[in-house]
């Protein structure tokens, strides 16, 4: 569908103007603030009503005002879609009353025989309105893919935001396995020799035991001289009192026999060593907790290198998914996609296309957005040049479409329209 006749009536600056809207491009020139803006407002207005529009809807001074079109179908609404071709053509007038409690003015719609036309249309011809192809081939890569998003369908766009939830989820969890392994830093094992620690209490259990054997075997060689001491003192009676002989000789066969049942101390042990070994049993067990760490933290880093390895293989795995995905999106240009990296055309990013390839793409991109109703707008009509206006126009030619466009000055066209002070300056027919 596109639009045949297109009347406004204090509208904006306009106070009246009636066009006979040709297919292809439909020109609005002139100079700054003389109403060509007004002209292309009146085409959402006509649909949404003042929410449409940037400017107040009806004349200064004017009581009331309306926009009115007939929208006209031809051989490509048949062939786009039969069942809503046979709602015929009809006739879109929304009026607007100053004071008015609905400022978005009051739409109605004639059509013929017993045509109806739903209000969910009516949203998609709405959504057209907002799509320029000259201020979309100029737009952020973001901006581009959300309006790309549309061309995709809900399902398609369900699937790929959940890849990128995946992916998102698995880059925070690649984070945290390398940022564990980035805590455990550099890993060096210590200086001095791998060692088994030692049992310290079994030690000093050790050296107890040997103080007690040397205390006891110092008990033992006190009382042996002690009784050696008692022998010399009885030889000494002995060999100076003839006298008591018998009596110190019986006293000292008693003093050897006593001597005789007394067992040798066994020999002093050297406690040297084992006092050694407990001082460097610390320093020991030290080394050894050092090394038994290092061998946990080469485990650690082991497993936190591997988990990382694991996360970033599935990072990549979901991008690789979700590019061969996105390349499963069903645009209607061939080779069309777009990515993290942008908008690409086959395998050449958006950036790389020359103006005029953009615009043409861009346009291509704006019919297949609605391919019932096919109007778009223009409003910066004056960064055309004639070469890409032309190519535009065949472009329309080619698609049965229509574009209104807006330029400060001459126009591109002998068919545009001047537009001064909110009249027309000739009457020419689109």
């Amino acid at each position: 569908m596109i639009i045949g006749t297109l009347e406004i009536r204090n509208f904006g600056k306009i106070h009246h103007i009636v066009t006979h809207c040709r297919p292809g491009m439909n020109e609005i020139c002139g100079s700054n603030d003389q109403g060509k803006s007004t002209i292309l407002d009146t085409l959402p207005a006509l649909i949404g009503g003042a929410t449409g529009v940037r400017v107040e809807p009806l004349r200064h001074g004017a009581a009331k005002g309306e926009v009115s079109a007939t929208i006209t179908q031809d051989e490509k609404d048949e062939a786009i879609d039969a069942e809503f071709f046979k709602v015929g053509d009809f006739l879109m007038t929304r009026r607007f009353k100053r004071g008015a409690k609905d400022s978005s003015g009051r739409l109605s719609i004639t059509a013929e025989g017993d045509s109806k036309i739903l209000l969910s249309d009516l949203k998609s011809f709405l959504s057209i309105f907002t799509f320029d192809p000259l201020k979309f081939s100029r737009q952020s890569s973001a901006e581009q893919i959300a309006i790309l998003k549309q061309l995709a369908g809900p399902e398609f766009m369900a699937e790929l935001d959940r890849l990128d939830a995946a992916i998102v989820t698995a880059k925070a969890e690649r984070a945290d396995a390398k940022g564990k392994l980035k805590l455990l830093g550099k890993i060096a094992p210590p200086e001095k020799e791998r060692c088994k620690p030692v049992e310290a209490e079994a030690i000093a259990a050790e050296l107890r035991k040997a103080e007690a054997t040397n205390r006891e075997t110092e008990r033992a060689t006190r009382s042996i001289d002690q009784a050696d001491e008692e022998i010399a003192h009885r030889t000494r009676q002995v060999a100076g009192l003839r006298d008591s002989l018998l009596a110190a000789e019986a006293a000292l066969t008693e003093s050897k026999a006593a001597r005789a049942e007394m067992v040798d101390p066994v020999a002093m042990l050297d406690t040297s060593s084992i006092l050694d070994r407990l001082g460097a049993a610390s320093a020991v067990n030290t080394l050894a907790a050092q090394w038994d760490d290092y061998d946990r933290r080469i485990e650690e880093s082991t497993a936190f290198a591997k988990d990382a390895n694991a996360k970033e293989i599935a990072v990549e795995r979901l991008q690789e998914d979700r590019e061969t995905f996105a390349l499963t999106a069903k645009l209607p240009i061939e080779g069309l996609r777009w990515d993290h990296d942008g908008v690409w055309l086959a395998a050449m990013p958006w950036d790389a296309l020359s103006s005029s390839g953009a615009l043409m793409l861009s346009a291509r991109i704006g019919m297949a957005l609605n391919p019932r109703f096919r109007v778009m707008r223009i409003q910066d009509g004056t960064l055309l040049d004639n070469d890409r206006f032309q190519q535009l126009e065949a472009l329309c030619d080619e698609y049965g479409y229509q574009i209104f466009v807006e330029t400060v000055g001459k126009g591109h066209s002998e068919h545009a329209i001047e537009i001064f002070e909110g009249e027309r300056v000739d009457a020419p027919s689109f």
